[in-house]
């Protein structure tokens, strides 16, 4: 096989037929058989005869395009930062600054909503305990029972819980008069009085009648005449 010695011609040497057929083998050699021929095709593997030590491209004379089916890098750049690969540990410095300040924006805005939630679920158990105490609460209750004349219809006088009202849900078996026994906190002076104004009340026709309390006073009923009765006591606090 030729080599460019065979192709270097020596003062006074003839030019003949050989060194011709010496240029074409050469030539051929290099056009067919070399890693990378004249026209670009690669043929064989390129193992550069050092490691890590030769570039392919430069910043300003880059490589436009790329394609392999595989690629094992130490490092991998994309826009001058390190390209992440899954399992690597990232850190906020590897972040791009855009990145990092709606990271932290997100952040803030997602400790924000926590503590909106947090606050508006307190709000709302306390709205919801507010409502559920606004509600009327009972007291106390006889159904059909019967109530002799001018006495109390609760063996004990009923003391309310909240600042408010007294209810008084009245049904009457016979027309008559219902009264309503008040006792202030306080004292131990009770005060006895008429409701419905005064008027009569007709038989089996359902009362109610709300009276002014405060907490820890005590009321009772009482008819007149003796009849059976149904009576509901209800505290309702001031809203």
């Amino acid at each position: 096989m030729p080599t460019l010695e065979d192709l270097y011609l020596k003062t006074g040497q003839i030019i003949t037929e050989d060194w011709f057929k010496f240029h074409y083998e050469l030539h051929k050699k290099q056009i067919y058989e070399s890693a990378i021929d004249f026209y670009g095709y690669i043929h064989k593997d390129l193992i550069p005869d050092a490691d890590l030590f030769y570039n392919l491209g430069t910043p300003i004379r880059r490589i436009k395009e790329i394609h392999s089916g595989y690629g094992y890098f130490n490092a991998l750049y994309k826009d001058g930062r390190v390209v992440l690969a899954d399992g690597d540990p990232i850190y906020i410095s590897d972040i791009y600054p855009e990145a990092r300040e709606k990271i932290t924006q997100a952040i803030d805005y997602s400790t924000i909503l926590t503590n909106i939630y947090d606050y508006t679920r307190k709000i709302d158990s306390q709205l919801l305990e507010l409502v559920g105490s606004l509600r009327p609460h009972l007291l106390a209750s006889k159904v059909n029972y019967y109530a002799p004349e001018l006495a109390d219809i609760f063996a004990n006088d009923i003391i309310m819980n909240y600042d408010g009202r007294v209810r008084v849900k009245i049904l009457m078996s016979n027309s008559g008069y219902a009264y309503l026994k008040w006792t202030p906190s306080g004292t131990n002076t009770p005060v006895l009085g008429l409701l419905n104004a005064g008027d009569i009340i007709p038989a089996n026709a359902w009362h109610e009648f709300d009276f002014t309390v405060m907490k820890n006073d005590k009321v009772n009923v009482q008819v007149s005449p003796s009849t059976n009765v149904t009576v509901f006591l209800y505290n309702i606090p001031n809203t």
